[in-house]
């Protein structure tokens, strides 16, 4: 006997798509009257399949990865945002014609929390630009004078090593 994953699979391949409307089912494509019968039979099992709480769908029988949900998208840009800004200052920044990021961390904090996902990206992609542009800080320069306390505990660090002395 054909299972409602085996009948659900096998539409798929056929270009026969179903789903759930409500207490419905809604097929649409060309099915023999046998596949009419096994889907008034399995009809619960297939509705439990498409409904929207069920996490199984084409990508899931199938055994590929799942793509992830806007709202996973949404946080991940969203920490991307309050990240960047905060290694650039939360400056205030045109991210696209006629949209500004607000200055300081609560501007950013309130940005983030209401904006959707392209404004996000936008304004991550703006601030990735920013914080490539700022200049790189000093590096300390290297100790050369005889009297440095890091060339001298080095001195001490090799006496130590010679003479094998704690």
């Amino acid at each position: 006997m054909t299972t409602a994953t085996e009948l659900l699979d096998n539409w798929r391949s056929r270009g026969i798509h179903a789903r759930r409307d409500g207490d419905d089912l809604v097929v649409r494509g060309d099915m023999t009257d046998e596949e009419i019968a096994l889907a008034r039979t399995l009809k619960p099992a297939l509705l439990d399949l498409l409904s929207p709480a069920h996490p199984v769908t084409e990508a899931a029988t199938h055994g590929a990865i799942p793509i992830p949900t806007a709202e996973i998208l949404r946080a991940a840009w969203r920490g991307a945002v309050l990240e960047l800004g905060e290694i650039g200052g939360h400056p205030s920044l045109v991210f696209k014609p006629g949209h500004r990021l607000s200055p300081g961390r609560a501007g950013y904090m309130k940005f983030a929390s209401r904006a959707v996902v392209p404004d996000l990206v936008l304004a991550a992609t703006a601030l990735r630009t920013y914080v490539n542009a700022l200049p790189m800080p000093p590096e300390a320069p290297l100790a050369t004078t005889s009297n440095s306390p890091m060339l001298e505990n080095k001195r001490i660090a090799n006496r130590c090593a010679d003479c094998s002395e704690p």
